[in-house]
């Protein structure tokens, strides 16, 4: 946590809603949003993975997503 009390994360729940609280267990069947904030310049970014709870771990759903400079770039590339 930053010195101004921000977060240079979130992990929350996904459902019905946009943004729903952590439940108190993860279950299976349980999506999460894990999103790393950081800050360049005064600009604020934030990256987002999405994560299935399984019955043996987890499974990211958004793999291959660029998140290099380089990467982002590339893929701006391409329509």
């Amino acid at each position: 946590m930053r010195s101004d009390g921000i977060p240079f994360w979130q992990i929350y729940g996904v459902g019905l809603d946009t943004a729903e609280p952590l439940p108190d267990t993860l279950r299976a069947g349980v999506v999460l949003d894990y999103e790393p904030i950081f800050s360049v310049d005064g600009e604020g970014f934030y990256m987002e993975d999405m994560i299935l709870i399984t019955r043996t771990g987890a499974e990211i759903l958004t793999k291959n997503l660029p998140y290099s400079a380089a990467e982002i770039e590339r893929a701006m590339q391409h329509p």
